[in-house]
């Protein structure tokens, strides 16, 4: 329940952390919504926490934060907590959604359309109908990129397909070039099983685009339609790691390397990998160590070269959809 709650919740604790010092867990009961980031973050520190405590009562964890509140391993271990917590009282969790809800609907009759969109994401998987209705408003308000967010609640969770093809087409046709790049991508993943040639015609179209995520995400998911021909999935992956998109030119350079490293060409798979390793992300290192896309096939500091001819089978797949929900 409340999937992906407290990754919607750890900015507003961070954000009460940075404003209220170690008086973040004192009650405040002024207003019944918080209509500010930061009094939304109290109360969601104070529901995890309990309210009462400051100063030196103030717990490890919610200290670590005030001394450092922009640090990412601080709030990871906040928010590693809060989730445990959450996930053990369905009560509190509900009432977490509520505060965060709340924020959102008062942002959104005060002007901000794009709280609409929030709420949408924050409502997504366990009230879809009320994550479609959000969406729907924000689209009605005239915020043409809500048309994603409502064709995919429509497609993957409420399972109208119809309606979901129907929204796809309309942000197609939006005029918004973000818009209708990720939405033709999003409907080529929503037709490949029945109709793969529609599916390549749309990836087509994306990569003619030259967006520079969308067409690189089109260029990766073309390769996987070519499963069975090893050379052209390598051309369309080294399209798109060279594209230099933040993201899936990441996907396309794993992917690289678990086709290399099928074919034995260890050396390759490396220096497909290798570019990763220089970015330094946590993320990436995390994909590329897992058996099946090869990371040991690229040495470590201190370690030897693995033998040649050592392999384990690479796993593909099509790309999902955007927010990784």
């Amino acid at each position: 329940m409340w999937d992906f709650l407290v990754e919607q919740a750890a900015p507003f604790m961070a954000a009460a952390a940075r404003r209220y010092g170690r008086e973040v867990l004192v009650g405040d009961g002024s207003r019944a919504v918080p209509d500010d980031r930061e009094s939304a973050g109290r109360r969601l520190l104070q529901l995890v926490f309990g309210s009462g405590g400051a100063g030196p009562d103030v717990p490890p964890l919610v200290a670590g934060l005030i001394e450092d509140p922009g640090s990412r391993q601080m709030l990871a271990g906040l928010a590693a907590y809060a989730d445990e917590v959450l996930e053990s009282d369905p009560g509190k969790a509900a009432k977490a959604a509520g505060v965060i809800a709340g924020f959102y609907r008062g942002q959104a009759a005060a002007g901000r359309v794009e709280a609409l969109v929030d709420l949408g994401d924050l409502l997504y998987w366990d009230d879809p109908q009320a994550a479609r209705a959000a969406f729907q408003e924000a689209v009605d308000a005239g915020h043409v990129p809500a048309l994603l967010g409502l064709a995919n609640v429509l497609d993957a969770v409420i399972g109208d397909q119809d309606a979901a093809v129907e929204v796809y087409q309309q942000a197609v046709s939006s005029g918004d070039p973000d818009v209708a790049a990720e939405a033709m991508y999003e409907l080529a993943l929503h037709t490949r099983y029945q109709d793969e040639g529609a599916a390549r015609a749309l990836l087509g179209q994306v990569i003619a685009t030259g967006h520079p995520q969308w067409a690189a995400a089109a260029m990766v998911g073309l390769a996987r339609l070519h499963d069975g021909d090893p050379a052209a999935m390598e051309a369309l992956y080294r399209r798109a790691v060279a594209a230099g998109s933040d993201d899936w030119s990441g996907h396309a350079a794993i992917a690289l390397a678990g086709l290399l490293k099928r074919r034995g060409d260890m050396a390759g798979a490396a220096a497909a990998l290798r570019p990763l390793i220089a970015t330094g992300s946590t993320a990436w290192a995390s994909h590329a160590r897992e058996p099946r896309v090869g990371w040991s096939c690229v040495p470590q500091s201190g370690q030897p070269a693995p033998r040649r001819g050592r392999r384990r089978r690479a796993a593909g797949r099509l790309p999902g959809r955007r927010s990784a929900r």
